[in-house]
């Protein structure tokens, strides 16, 4: 039968006599007195079957010792008799001393802290009358029916000039705490990996100045803890925090950057500093099988240590809490924990979470080797979301505080012209229902909050939820013809007949050749005669009915590989050529922005063999820039505009079509103005800037109202109705 040990790790512990000798914490002393096994009660099932059991004990034993270094925060201490007796009733064996109170008192209390711990025989380790002493491991020596394993717990404080200067640190003939150089130590942990090539070796770093902090994220204590893990280190369970941090595998070893607390009878600072009330007391089981090898399995036990939740009662995690954990659970009879590090599916670890804010906010180039693979960049989806999640938050908090601060409370006069910055700054996400009120008291528009870019994703996603956008039966350009033959407005002469792109004759012009369906200009094609041809897309000329063929048949294959095709069907239609082929660079295109009776911009577009060039015009014929093609090698310097009776031929159109917001496209040839094609849902709406997106907005808001106000009044849009809705001969 396979014999199994089990090592159990806790992170900072101290029954808080020096912190709860508070005003107002009177029943927690007279607790602490009375019953002090009581705060363990919660998680005292974690460690009972421990046959060795280490924690970091930071504090001395000393009844109120008089503190020696000016200046120094938090000068811990505990009384002697209890702390031993509760040590021992937990089954303590062993304690590391490797942190920032051990000499809080000096090196007298020290050593009086380290005979009363041997004397209650429970062993030290990362503090000596010396540095030797300090420095070394704790062996323990494992006994299996076949073999026998040795453990070997290295322990030091990594810590500022500060700590060197209150005098800390054990030296020769010296009593102090050890400190964790990076290359001493490593050199220790190799000699002894090629003495004891079996044994299992661990380290227990307390990183001093990271209380509340991510230690994980601190690249120097990262670069440390792997590097003891390359020289031969199999596990690392760091403390200091006073919070679990990330843990990960790294070249065999196993890195949990910080385990937390275990029962630390502080106030703590957890929610002032965000800090998420978690650590871990870690069950290492080592169990020999029967032919004498060993296997290792360490489990992650979450417990709740933030005292100002629990109210100075430590508890194991709940079910509802795991979700704030990003690594999968399983649960035994001690309850949920963590094996190793495998990460819920559905979570990112916090490195990953804070290496995507780095790129985002520049401070990392953006690594697009994450973007290869799908896991890899499920990885990244899953990040982003917390890293969203987590800017969120954190603005939402910002913003809060800002608007309770004392400039923004004062009287309207001192501090409108705050508000007024504020209102062109701050997202829509981001504003309360009390904001909301302190904006509209000073008649301010938050700019943000109407959005063109929104009502078209919104239209969107109404209609993936069912809900139909009448217009875009206008997409269909057959039925658009129709509709604007009903409303007057001039269409090219078409073919009656539908075909198959096999079907197609050879066409020697002028006319044009295209798909009743289809997005972006995709094989829309100009024939001027059968020698030139342009593709109106591309804006490349070519030279033959064959190379129209060739080039159809590439796009088609083309976008079967697309996720957003551009070919809807293998349906093609003749329509009249409308400009001069003597002509052809006569011809440009006028996509009117038009609001249920406003046009608010214009976009003109010139398609020349080499690629297209544009200019955008506002309703009062004046160039304007929108953020969206607008650079130096984009822009058509030689674009003429639109004229009042253009302009007044659309926005009649517009009034035909039930609908806030139509694209009307409009091809300009022989100065005759004729209908292109009707979309609902223009390419590159998110590229206008946030002037233009706001005044889109504003006249999608303008439109919608007065669109209600024409129905309400009975307006029966009888051309669109009759096109869409009676005509026998379309099918919806």
């Amino acid at each position: 039968m396979a014999k199994t040990f089990t090592l159990t790790f806790a992170g900072d512990t101290s029954l808080g006599d020096w912190y709860l000798r508070k005003t107002g914490k009177e029943h927690l002393v007279e607790r602490l007195e009375k019953e002090p096994l009581s705060y363990f009660a919660g998680i005292k099932p974690l460690i009972e079957k421990s046959d060795h059991f280490i924690l970091n004990l930071e504090t001395v034993l000393e009844e109120s010792p008089k503190p020696i270094l000016e200046g120094k925060q938090y000068p811990n201490y505990d009384n002697p008799d209890r702390t031993l007796q509760v040590l021992k009733d937990l089954g303590v064996t062993a304690v590391g001393l490797a942190n920032n109170h051990t000499m809080d008192f000096g090196s007298e209390v020290l050593l009086r802290t380290l005979n009363r711990l041997e004397e209650a025989n429970i062993k030290t380790l990362g503090a000596g009358k010396d540095r030797k002493d300090a420095s070394k491991p704790l062996k323990i020596t494992l006994d299996g029916k076949k073999s026998v394993k040795n453990v070997y717990i290295f322990t030091g404080m990594r810590a500022g000039k500060r700590y060197r200067e209150y005098g800390f640190f054990a030296e020769n003939e010296k009593p102090g705490v050890s400190p964790l150089p990076q290359k001493g130590l490593s050199r220790k942990i190799s000699n002894l990996r090629q003495e004891d090539p079996e044994s299992i070796i661990i380290v227990c770093p307390h990183w001093q100045g990271e209380d509340y902090k991510w230690a994980s994220d601190h690249g120097r204590i990262q670069e440390r803890s792997r590097a003891f893990i390359d020289a031969g280190a199999n596990y690392i369970f760091g403390h200091g925090p006073h919070m679990l941090n990330d843990i990960e595998n790294y070249n065999g070893g196993t890195i949990a950057y910080s385990i937390g607390n275990f029962v630390f009878n502080s106030p703590g600072r957890y929610e002032k500093l965000d800090a998420p009330p978690y650590s871990v007391v870690v069950n290492m089981e080592i169990q020999e099988e029967g032919g004498g090898t060993w296997i290792v399995k360490n489990k992650f036990y979450p417990i709740v240590t933030d005292n100002k939740k629990t109210n100075y009662s430590v508890r194991k995690i709940n079910e509802k809490e795991t979700e704030d954990i990003v690594y999968k659970f399983d649960e035994d009879e001690l309850g949920l924990y963590i094996e190793n590090t495998k990460h819920d599916d559905k979570c990112a670890s916090k490195s990953e979470v804070n290496e995507i804010i780095a790129m985002i906010t520049g401070e990392k180039k953006i690594n697009q080797d994450k973007f290869k693979g799908i896991d890899s960049v499920e990885k990244q989806i899953l990040a982003l979301k917390e890293a969203q999640d987590r800017i969120d938050k954190n603005l939402k908090n910002y913003y809060s505080k800002l608007i309770r601060s004392k400039s923004m409370k004062r009287v309207e006069d001192e501090n409108y012209h705050l508000y007024q910055m504020l209102a062109d700054t701050i997202k829509k996400d981001y504003i309360t229902h009390g904001m909301y009120l302190k904006f509209g008291k000073r008649k301010l528009n938050i700019h943000d909050a109407i959005s063109f870019q929104n009502f078209i994703i919104q239209n969107a996603e109404s209609k993936r939820l069912g809900n139909p956008y009448y217009a875009q039966m206008l997409d269909k350009k057959l039925p658009a013809y129709e509709f604007a033959d009903k409303i007057g407005l001039r269409r090219p002469y078409t073919d009656p007949n539908v075909y198959k792109f096999s079907e197609l004759k050879p066409q020697t012009g002028p006319v044009v050749v295209k798909p009743t369906s289809a997005t972006g200009a995709m094989g829309v094609y100009l024939i001027y005669n059968e020698n030139k041809i342009l593709s109106v897309r591309d804006g490349k000329y070519l030279n033959s009915w064959d190379e129209l063929v060739n080039d159809v048949q590439m796009e088609i294959e083309r976008d079967k590989a697309r996720v957003r095709k551009y070919f809807k069907k293998d349906a093609w239609m003749i329509e009249e050529l409308i400009i001069d082929p003597e002509k052809p660079d006569s011809l440009t295109d006028l996509k009117f922005h038009v609001f249920y009776g406003e046009n608010v911009l214009v976009q003109e577009v010139i398609r020349e063999d080499g690629g297209n060039k544009y200019q955008f015009w506002d309703a009062n014929n004046k160039k304007v820039f929108t953020g969206k093609l607008d650079g130096e090698d984009q822009i058509y310097k030689e674009a003429k505009g639109f004229n009042n009776e253009d302009l007044d031929a659309i926005i009649q159109a517009s009034l035909e079509i039930p609908a806030p917001f139509m694209r009307i496209d409009m091809l300009k040839g022989n100065n005759e103005l004729v209908f292109g094609e009707a979309t609902y849902y223009p390419g590159g709406f998110h590229n206008f800037n946030a002037e233009w997106d706001r005044r889109l907005g504003e006249a999608y808001v303008n439109a919608e109202a007065r669109l209600k106000r024409d129905l309400l009044e009975g307006k029966e849009f009888k051309a669109f109705n009759e096109t869409f809705f009676r005509s026998p001969s379309l099918t919806l």
